[in-house]
């Protein structure tokens, strides 16, 4: 980070395999997020029969980038450096925040900062609950769902939830004390972008079930308003995105995975509070004739 960089970052409150959250010197209610250049490993594709997307070659393509960086990829936990992905996944964010601001949807983004691999946003107390929202049935869907086909279209979009085991709170990092072997045991789980892993999910949830786990968070009670209001947005993001994916690139957004936070201000929000990029959803394509190689077929995946 440059040295202007360092002189509005005030505590390190998270850091993660991918992401570190910082407080904000004199604005207590705003946070910087900086994103690195790693990313996980995993080597898992989508397959949906018929597809246009080239996922085959694209995971040749990328298995050959892990061998070069000495990952092997039998290691799910392996991290991988891309350069300049920590900004690309960044720009994604900024991007999409931009989108729901003219749409008049309340999230946790303020603003793009000068160094592109941070941005801005409040502070907010995460809701351990993740939406995901499926247009089409992927491969892990249909694993726990047998008799659902791969590719099966869902009008009007499927809603699932699912209760995160250890949802991320910012807090201190602090030394010499039972909190920092906390925060350090369970690194993995908070960063564990592919919230799809069981690693960081517990089960999937039914309406009933969140209803009455009566969540109090931020001193706001979490009621059936809270939540169809959570659901109404939810609904409203992937219908805009999935939009503007096939109108500006003829793409099908397939699923999209949504969180909420609740603001630390006096006066209490939800608001929507993820990033956006890569793990947050799955994109069916057409078939490009010329596949770049290397790093800059990640870099045009991102």
């Amino acid at each position: 980070m440059t040295s202007s960089t360092n002189d509005i970052l005030g505590q390190k409150l998270f850091d993660g395999k991918t992401k570190t959250i910082y407080s904000m010197i004199d604005q207590p209610g705003l946070i910087c997020i900086y994103r690195k250049d790693f990313y996980q490993a995993s080597g898992r594709t989508l397959s949906i029969p018929g597809s246009r997307r080239a996922s085959i070659d694209s995971s040749n393509r990328f298995n050959q980038i892990q061998q070069q960086q000495n990952v092997t990829s039998n290691n799910s936990n392996s991290y991988i450096e891309i350069p300049g992905k920590g900004a690309l996944t960044t720009s994604i964010t900024t991007c999409v925040y931009e989108i729901l601001r003219e749409a008049s949807i309340p999230t946790f983004y303020v603003a793009t900062h000068r160094q592109p691999d941070i941005f801005i946003a409040r502070k907010c107390t995460m809701i351990p609950i993740l939406w995901i929202v499926r247009r089409l049935a992927n491969e892990t869907y249909v694993k726990h769902n047998p008799g659902i086909m791969n590719g099966h279209r869902f009008v009007p979009p499927l809603i699932e939830i699912y209760h995160k085991r250890y949802p991320l709170v910012y807090k201190r990092l602090t030394n010499g004390n039972n909190d920092e072997s906390l925060d350090s045991s369970f690194e993995n789980s908070f960063d564990e972008e592919d919230s799809d892993s069981d690693e960081c999910l517990s089960s999937i949830w039914s309406y009933e079930q969140l209803l009455n786990t009566h969540f109090d968070i931020e001193n706001l009670k979490i009621t059936q308003t809270e939540i169809e209001y959570m659901y109404e947005i939810c609904c409203t993001i992937f219908d805009i995105l999935e939009h503007l994916w096939m109108m500006k690139k003829n793409c099908q957004l397939i699923d999209l995975k949504i969180e909420f936070g609740i603001t630390t201000t006096i006066t209490k929000e939800i608001v929507v509070a993820n990033t956006f990029d890569i793990e947050t959803w799955h994109i069916l394509r057409p078939i490009q004739k010329h596949s770049p190689p290397g790093s800059d077929l990640i870099q045009e995946n991102l």
